[in-house]
């Protein structure tokens, strides 16, 4: 059953990643080809490896997960699917967001995008000021978890800015770019963030489409590929090279890597011996759904509300104690692991399926679908020409991919502050909704508004 599972996820996946670049020229970056390549080139290769190693990962574990993972994928895709395109945005030579812009007011345009920009490179600055220990740690805490949480509106801040200048290119535009991707620099130069680097990737390719119909050739998509497994498989060797590195004072220091370091790793020998391994989040990911079932827990939404505390409470405002308070008792990653004699690795997650399964069990896929929708209605709003939309896509695409690598209820989480930012751009341009122009009624036939009728009193006439 488990093999099973595994084959129909991988052909889903598969056939979900071909259709996209068929059917579309920017089909990779729509969520179905991003959940797609994740689970193909991260997912399937872990339940592979494991199940041929023939370790002590129980295997009603990996029988539930490879088929949450096969109903949550098709979750997101039927999410996705249910979305149709804006009327505006279907033409293959229209640039809806170009012309909505045009018609901006010019000076809200330019201080709502100076505003993004520069609480963005603010809050960056501010994170790096803090000490390389706190950037570092693997559980963070203090002001460094606020000020992160606000960093996630980097993309935001890039594609208003990129947008910008893609309308009209003068000093003041390409500034407000470069300092838009400043924002970028420390998070991808430094810590070697994935997450930053496909936001920044997403958030580039959908301005380009979206304002000037600019697409890559797919004779191309092999080497954004090859790229992409780099990024996703290479990470530990960069940051063996460059990023916070201990300082000979003994603390630590920042350092980029060089260019001669970086060329002499053999990439292909690191990606395809990361392909083969067997990695511990599928396997932490089997161990915890095995607990999960033994213990026969339903969290109904309580799962959803520790995460909501976690991100949402800060523990500077009402204390440690009562953060802790609200949070309710479920079965944790660790103590799982701890019960099937498996030990717990800091810094690796359990994929993100077993979080939404513990609160719903198989409607868990509901979660994903709604990811998927949320995300199609801002892709195609924002091609009709909804600036506020068309600047929260990048980052709601790559919350639905870390949907199935870290937690399902990614995107959820991160909605009130994307809300908000979707608010405060329509306030700054002054409109409900910066999209195209309302439909015009179709007028009434001259011969309605030129027919004369005699007034009468009780005689036809």
């Amino acid at each position: 059953m488990s093999a099973l599972a595994l084959n129909l996820l991988a052909l889903a996946a598969a056939v979900a990643v071909l259709r996209s670049v068929v059917a579309s020229p920017v089909g990779y970056i729509k969520v179905p080809f991003l959940a797609g390549a994740i689970l193909l080139a991260w997912f399937v290769p872990q339940a592979v490896a494991t199940a041929r190693a023939q370790s002590a990962v129980p295997a009603e574990g990996m029988v539930t997960l490879n088929l949450v993972a096969l109903f949550s994928f098709l979750g997101m895709v039927a999410g996705w699917t249910i979305e149709r395109p804006r009327r505006a945005g279907r033409g293959p030579g229209e640039a809806a967001l170009r012309a909505a812009l045009a018609r901006a007011d010019e000076g809200r345009l330019f201080l709502t995008v100076a505003v993004f920009v520069l609480f963005a490179l603010g809050i960056q600055i501010l994170i790096q000021l803090q000490p390389a220990a706190a950037l570092t740690a693997r559980q963070p805490s203090g002001p460094i978890t606020i000020l992160r949480l606000f960093a996630s509106l980097n993309p935001v801040a890039f594609v208003l800015a990129f947008a910008y200048l893609l309308l009209r290119v003068h000093v003041v535009s390409v500034t407000l770019f470069l300092l838009s991707l400043l924002t970028f620099a420390a998070p991808i130069l430094l810590a070697f963030k994935r997450s930053e680097i496909v936001e920044l990737g997403l958030a580039g390719a959908y301005c380009l489409w979206a304002m000037r119909r600019l697409a890559l050739p797919r004779l191309a998509l092999p080497v954004l590929v090859i790229g992409g497994l780099v990024v996703l498989f290479g990470v530990s060797e960069m940051r063996t090279r460059g990023g916070y590195v201990a300082a000979a004072s003994g603390g630590l220091s920042r350092q980029l890597p060089s260019m001669t370091e970086l060329a002499a790793v053999d990439w292909p020998s690191v990606v395809t011996a990361k392909l083969g391994t067997v990695t511990d989040e599928y396997r932490n990911g089997a161990y915890f759904l095995a607990s999960i079932q033994e213990e026969d827990t339903l969290g109904l939404g309580r799962m959803l509300w520790n995460k909501a505390v976690r991100s949402w409470v800060p523990a500077q405002i009402v204390g440690d104690e009562a953060k802790r308070a609200l949070i309710t008792d479920l079965p944790s990653f660790e103590d799982a692991l701890d019960a099937e004699g498996a030990v717990w690795k800091t810094g690796t997650t359990v994929t993100g399926f077993p979080d939404a399964y513990l609160d719903w069990d198989v409607l868990s896929l509901f979660v994903f679908a709604l990811s998927g929708w949320i995300a199609a209605r801002a892709y195609h709003r924002g091609l009709a020409g909804d600036l506020s939309e068309a600047a929260i896509y990048p980052s709601l695409a790559a919350l639905c991919v870390s949907a199935f690598t870290h937690s399902a209820y990614a995107l959820v989480m991160a909605m009130p502050l994307l809300l908000a930012a979707r608010a405060g751009i329509r306030i700054g341009l002054g409109t409900q909704r910066a999209g195209p122009p309302p439909r015009r009624r179709r007028p009434l036939p001259n011969a309605i508004l030129s027919a004369e009728r005699p007034i009468t009193l009780g005689t036809r006439p």
